[in-house]
Order: structure tokens, then sequence, then C-alpha cells
């Protein structure tokens, strides 16, 4: 069957660079173009149909970030590797067969460790409707194949919930995995109103990144929308719905402090860390359920980028109110800051943002 039809961006975790089924490593296209396609403060580096999510290569030389490619007449969503400067992709990671009409692949949310393991979502949808099967996979970057599965998803947690789903995987040094995952919950929004079922980020969880480890909860990160590893393997930095603030934990010691409450700007999402700086999303239009079991942040379209110097204290804002922006990552040596950019048409309580964004990059002195 033709699928022209474009699936959600999934919340599937994979850890490699890999369609399922298949143990070839996938091609590796060449260019030799480079700088952003509109320089500036920000440059655009992608004109794309609903590029995203972008990462970084641990030596910092290149971007790593989800994108659409029409493989036939199959559409599916592949990561691409582009000059950190911008440019022309050098590397697609895909599919490895353009003939298969039958399956769509969504592949997004990359995060490379110090030692070149790549973690990605990963769907396999059989006639681009619901996935026939997703997990969790480790590989290297240089050589990216499927072994054995780490963890399928769903999957039923310690906590007796059941799991639909993950977001922001990554990597605790190199044998660990630090993740959110996604619950759904029956809620009737108001009186009178149907039923309705909300997927939402629910718990943020560690685990080995091998076959069969356990998945241990990270205490106070009930209902967490993001999390970045820090400095070193034993710290993270996360987000909790409905909640201004940024959360550090030390993992060994449970030590938890707030980094920063943005207070009046509003909601925080998708902390990232990156040579001893943060960058975060706050604010915007974002959509929070107030249910029995806890707030369940269901929708998102972005919102003001944020950069933080957390030895200092010091927070800047680095963007209008003509484009707000998703899943930023800031480079390993904390100088450039790319993320996705949603443009905005401010319309007052209806505020209208473009669904399909690009990515743009920003220095950051």
């Amino acid at each position: 069957m033709t699928v022209r039809r474009r699936l959600p961006l999934p919340v599937l975790l994979v850890l490699a660079i890999a369609a399922c089924g298949h143990g070839e490593p996938f091609a590796a296209p060449d260019s030799d173009l480079d700088g952003p396609l509109a320089p500036g403060e920000p440059a655009r580096l992608t004109y794309g149909d609903g590029v995203g999510e972008p990462g970084w290569l641990p030596d910092g030389s290149s971007i790593i970030y989800g994108g659409p490619r029409l493989a036939g007449d199959r559409l599916d969503r592949c990561l691409s590797v582009l000059p950190a400067t911008g440019g022309t992709v050098r590397r697609e990671i895909c599919h490895p067969s353009i003939f298969d009409e039958s399956v769509v692949d969504v592949f997004g949310s990359p995060d490379v460790s110090a030692g070149g393991l790549l973690a990605f979502h990963y769907v396999n949808a059989p006639g681009g409707g619901n996935p026939a099967f997703a997990g969790i996979f480790a590989a290297p970057l240089d050589a990216p194949v499927v072994t054995s599965a780490v963890r399928s998803v769903p999957f039923t947690g310690p906590d007796g919930l059941f799991y639909v789903g993950v977001s922001h995987p990554r990597w605790l040094g190199e044998t660990g995995i630090v993740f959110v995952a996604y619950a759904q919950e029956l809620v009737i929004p108001c009186g009178g109103c149907d039923a309705q079922v909300y997927t939402h980020p629910r718990t943020l969880f560690r685990a080995a990144a091998a076959p069969g480890g356990a998945l241990v909860p990270v205490p106070g990160g009930a209902f967490a929308t993001s999390v970045s590893a820090g400095a070193t393997a034993d710290e993270i930095y996360f987000t909790l719905a409905a909640d201004t603030r940024i959360y550090h934990l030390r993992l060994s010691t449970g030590e938890q402090t707030v980094v920063h409450d943005f207070a009046a700007d509003g909601i925080a999402r998708d902390v990232h860390f990156g040579g001893g700086r943060l960058t975060a999303i706050a604010g915007g239009k974002l959509q929070v359920v107030q249910a029995p079991v806890g707030p369940l942040q269901v929708a998102d379209d972005g919102g003001h980028l944020f950069l933080l110097e957390p030895a200092t204290g010091a927070v800047r804002r680095l963007t209008d109110d003509t484009r707000w922006f998703r899943h930023p990552a800031i480079s390993p040596d904390g100088t450039r800051l790319v993320g996705e950019g949603h443009a905005v048409l401010l319309s007052g309580p209806d505020t209208t943002v473009n669904p399909r964004p690009d990515l743009w990059m920003y220095a950051a002195p």
C-alpha cells in the first residue's frame, strides 16, 4: 500500500542507528558544501518540512537531527548529520530500502555519548498506522546496526504503571541512560464534557544500557517533562509539568537544588546542558490538564529560548515574539546553540504557531 501520510513524532526510544529487522549499516551521502543557508543571528540552517530535535556530536563538529525524507512514495523521518557551521547534509541515517512502501520509519531526538553511542526515537509502522514494535537499542555511531533490544516499548514500570513511550533520551556516561517515560490518563476535563485520554510525560527513569537492565525511578522525577545529563554521569538537570523551575540532581546522593526559577516568564521545559551552560524553553504556548493524579502536560507549541550560566546565575533570553522554539541543544563546548524554531503569528489568546519548524543557530559567547 502506498503511504503518504505523516506520522506524529514518536515518543518511542531507540539507542542505535538502525531500522528494526535490518542488520546492515546505512548509506552516508557525501557533500562538500559548508555554511548556513541564511547567515545572521540567529543563522538559519535548514529549509525543511518539519525538521528538529537536534543534538551534537561529542566533538562539536556536527549537528544531528530528525527530518522527513521521501523514499519512493513513502514519507519517512530520518536522521541527518550537518556540519556545525551549517551547510549540506553530510550523512543520512534512514531505512536502508527505498522500495518497501508498506512500512513507514520515524527517527528523531538523537543523543550521542562521548564514546560515540547514539540514542534516538524510532517507530516502525506498517502501512503508516500503529507501530508494529519499538524498543531501546544500543550501537556505535560508526556501525549503526540493530543487535539485542535493551528494552521493548511499551512497558510496565516498577511502579506498576503502563508506559507507552519515552522522550529526551540522554546518556549517563557510556553504560547508563536517563529518559522521560510517558503514560496515559483518562480525564473528564469539565462538567458535562466527554472523557478524554491524554498521553503525557509521567516519570523520569534511569536504566543500564544493556538488555534486561532494571528501571530505577529518579527521586523527584514524577511528571518530569525533560532531562539532560550534566557535567558528569552523576548529575542531571530536569523540568516538571506546570513548573517554572529547572532542577539539578546529584544521583549518588539524591541532593536536589533549584538552578533557576523562570517565575513570570512561564513554565520551563526542554532543558539541555553543554560546556558549563544550560539552555531551556519557558513561556509560549502549551497545554496543561489538571488531573487527580497531578498536572498533565499534553501539548507544546514552543516558547522563548533562554541561555543560562549556572556558575554565575546569569540568564539571557535570546528570542523575540516572532519565533518560538522547542528542543534546543547547546554544543559540547558551550559556544553554539541550535534549536527548532517555529514561526509565530500573534493574535492574542488565539496565537497560531507554524507546526513545521526549521533549525536555527545562535552563537553563545
